[in-house]
Formats: C-alpha cells, structure tokens, sequence
C-alpha cells in the first residue's frame, strides 16, 4: 500500500539507507543517495503515487474501479 511504501521511503531517507550497499554502494556516493530520496518524495508528494519511469508518459491517475490509467507526456520532466 502507498502508506506502506511511504513509511519505508521515509525510514530509508532518514537512515540513508543505500539497497545492495555491498554492491550499489560503489557507484551512488553517500551525498547521491539523499537527492535520490529526495527526488522520490517530491515524486510522491507531487504525484501520490511510486510508478516512477524513465520512459515518454509518466503515470497521472490510476482508477482501480474502472480498470484504468491515465499517462501524460513526459516533456515537463527533463
């Protein structure tokens, strides 16, 4: 659940938690880490939502109900 996913990012943000360390930790420095959890809370923040992409359309609205999505393009993000 988002509230879920919410309390992990905060925890993750506040211990600067880096996943895989052993690995990852070789190329995201300490400093990389905390814009990174940054960026993604002011993804959620904005958005409501953690389906974040690197793709043409970011996801706008989902309506679980209706089985639908809502993409926009992705212009403004770059």
């Amino acid at each position: 659940s988002l509230e879920v996913l919410k309390e992990m990012l905060d925890k993750s943000q506040k211990d600067n938690y880096v996943p895989f360390k052993n690995f990852v930790g070789k190329y995201v420095k300490e400093g990389e880490i905390k814009e990174r959890y940054t960026a993604l809370a002011n993804w959620y923040n904005r958005f409501k939502h953690f389906w974040v992409s690197n793709g043409p359309y970011y996801l706008e609205k989902a309506d679980t109900v209706a089985h639908t999505v809502l993409l926009k393009n992705a212009k403004f993000l770059k």
